[in-house]
Parts: C-alpha cells; sequence; structure tokens
C-alpha cells in the first residue's frame, strides 16, 4: 500500500493503528537520514495518502506512539538525537496525517543547572481528550547522575503541553 514516490522503499518499527474507517501506518527508517513515516487510508484500506514524514529535523529513534484526538487530529511521540544526547518530541496533524505542523515540539527540559540530560522510552497515550506523555530521564547534577521518570499532558491534542513534572526520582 506504500506509493511508489515514497521518500523510502522501506523500514522497520511497523505500526498500525485503526479509527473507525481510518486506518493509520506508521514506520521508522534510516534508509533517508532516521524520520518516522506515515501513511493512512480514510476509506477501510482502499487506497492510501502519500507518504508523508512527521517530523521536522533528522534524528528519530525508536520507540514512537500514536496519539488520536477529534475531527482527523493525530499525534505522534517520539525518541529524538538531533541534538547530543536524547530528546523527547511530539508533533500533530489536523489532516488525518496527509501533513504534519511544523517545527515539531520538544517535550523534555533540561534541568536547571543540570550538566546533562538523556530522555530514554517516550510513550504517549491519550485518555478522553487529553494526551499524555511519560519517559525515564538520566540527568547529571553536579557529577552525579540519576534517573527519574516525567510526564507531560495536553488538554488541546498536542498544541500545547504542560511543564514536564517528576514523578519519580
Amino acid at each position: 500500500f506504500l506509493d511508489t514516490d515514497a521518500p523510502v522503499k522501506g523500514g522497520n518499527r511497523f505500526q498500525l493503528n485503526k479509527d473507525g474507517s481510518h486506518i493509520y501506518a506508521q514506520w521508522w527508517s534510516h534508509e533517508n537520514e532516521k524520520n518516522l513515516y506515515f501513511t493512512s487510508t480514510l476509506d477501510s484500506g482502499k487506497s492510501f495518502a502519500p507518504v508523508s514524514i512527521v517530523n521536522d529535523n533528522h534524528g528519530i529513534l525508536s520507540p514512537h506512539s500514536f496519539l488520536r484526538g477529534e475531527d482527523g487530529t493525530i499525534g505522534m511521540t517520539y525518541h529524538d538525537e538531533r541534538l547530543p544526547r536524547f530528546q523527547a518530541y511530539s508533533n500533530r496533524s489536523k489532516d488525518h496525517g496527509l501533513t504534519w505542523s511544523r517545527p515539531d515540539t520538544r517535550l523534555d527540559v533540561p534541568p536547571a543547572g543540570g550538566e546533562s540530560s538523556t530522555v530514554q522510552n517516550p510513550v504517549g497515550i491519550e485518555l478522553d481528550k487529553t494526551w499524555f506523555v511519560a519517559w525515564v530521564d538520566s540527568v547529571t547534577l553536579l557529577g552525579k547522575t540519576r534517573n527519574r521518570i516525567l510526564t507531560t499532558r495536553s488538554i488541546d491534542t498536542g498544541l500545547h503541553w504542560t511543564t514536564p513534572e517528576v514523578i519519580f526520582e
């Protein structure tokens, strides 16, 4: 079902998600940089939209999560390495994944006074109309490394996110 003009011809970390008659396919590939690719069908699989790139800067790593909203709004959360170390990012589409917002949104915030921060395994879920993302963060402060779990949420389908909260340290 992939379009013949897709920027990549393969990949892995493939996911399928369904919402009514809509089927959403996502996968990761490093064939042409490191990107998260997306296509969808709004007619129960009879035809698929052209492949789009979710992120706006190369450097995505697994895992990625799919989030549902209303009226064609969907979101993705993902692990990214565009800056030194790793970060958590999110992006949203208001047209079932045909186009994606630019720029995408960084979710983690380096700690105040921190020497470094490394995000691992960001995972997103939706609950009613709220999107949640949680991740593990390794932070080095004054030469000591500690792990913590952080979370953020959006009540407007990924348009705005709360300041990350530490829920375990």
